[in-house]
């Protein structure tokens, strides 16, 4: 369990620099309009179609630790090339060949996450699971908090007319760490899978449907996430373009959402495993619910004193929705072809999430 906590905070390293603001500001460097953006935004979420079918092959394969270190190496080493695409690209296709590489990172690491979700359901003991993702999450996010800053401050050394160095040199770090990653996951022991007797392909992909209370739980989440992503992928295109927000200021906000995740993922974790997470996640998503109404009030003129208020409220109301999501999950679905349900459950979510950024 240590080692998948030292695993999370180098992919959280390679996560921090290639999503969010930097991976925004990226697609904008090269060329790309706001249809663009959305895409963007969608493209890893596409990939998520491909979970309905990888349980399929998780549920005949005699160990899931070689499927997650290929394709989760492999969508780590994708942004090599995205790192270099002025070189070889020509300029009127590079935004679109930003999310052709992309949509095979996000179609590469989908078709590993039902294994990976099912690997650490197996390692974690359930009367502390609630406690061990959270604490998980307080370590992404203290990650994700130092090299968001760092990475804000180093992008601002560059001029505009130099600014590709700055990025080429920010994703090849991050490709350092995501193998980094991959290293130390080769190390982390697989428990034994609970194997069952093989049934037809149909059937299989029909149980998470057929499931009344997984079924329930699996469209509100998906319906929320559709709705969060009808404007999460602008707020970094409007601190950039319109706010005229520096790259290092923007980092600095992030860290203040960070530092709020932080500091209540403890409390959420604790409020999930006494009264379950259920409330946790209703409550946690009410309140999400009201953070792209109070973007409505920041201007360039006061973004200073909005922004960061703003920020604080969305890191104290989204730390208890990941914690709160996995535990639902690993709690309603079986044993028994968990790794079905796990990936319909994923595909089902990022289809959802891919549309409401479209």
């Amino acid at each position: 369990m240590n080692l998948w906590n030292v695993r999370g905070a180098f992919s959280a390293v390679h996560s921090s620099i290639t999503s969010g603001a930097y991976a925004t500001g990226y697609a904008l460097h090269l060329g790309a309009s706001n249809a663009i953006i959305g895409l963007l935004s969608a493209a890893a979420s596409w990939g998520g179609l491909l979970q309905v079918l990888s349980p399929l092959l998780i549920e005949r394969l005699p160990r899931r630790k070689a499927l997650c270190l290929i394709a989760f190496g492999f969508s780590f080493a994708i942004w090599l090339p995205v790192a270099l695409l002025p070189f070889f690209v020509p300029e009127a296709w590079l935004p679109l060949a930003m999310v052709t590489f992309i949509i095979i990172a996000g179609l590469a690491s989908s078709l590993a996450a039902p294994a990976n979700s099912s690997w650490i359901t197996d390692l974690v003991p359930g009367d502390i699971r609630g406690r061990f993702v959270s604490r998980q999450q307080s370590i992404i996010a203290a990650v994700g908090l130092v090299v968001s800053l760092a990475a804000g401050a180093y992008l601002d050394l560059f001029e505009e007319s130099n600014r590709q160095t700055g990025f080429t040199s920010l994703f090849i770090i991050a490709v350092a760490f995501g193998m980094g990653a991959i290293i130390v996951w080769s190390r982390i022991p697989e428990p034994p899978v609970q194997r069952v007797a093989r049934q037809p392909a149909s059937t299989l992909l029909t149980l998470p449907f057929r499931h009344k209370q997984f079924r329930t739980f699996m469209m509100l989440v998906s319906v929320r996430g559709m709705l969060a992503m009808i404007a999460a992928p602008f707020f970094a295109v409007y601190m950039l373009q319109t706010l005229n927000i520096p790259y290092s200021e923007i980092a600095l906000f992030a860290a203040i959402m960070t530092l709020a995740r932080v500091a209540v993922n403890p409390l959420w974790g604790y409020l999930g495993d006494k009264f379950g997470y259920r409330p946790v996640l209703l409550i946690c998503s009410a309140g999400l619910a009201l953070f792209p109404l109070w973007w409505v009030f920041a201007t360039p003129e006061n973004y200073r004193y909005t922004v960061p208020l703003i920020q604080a409220w969305g890191g104290l109301v989204s730390a208890g929705i990941p914690t709160a999501r996995f535990n639902l999950m690993a709690k309603i679905a079986p044993e028994e072809n968990r790794s079905i349900y796990i990936g319909c459950y994923s595909a089902m979510f990022n289809t959802a999430s891919a549309l409401g950024a479209m």
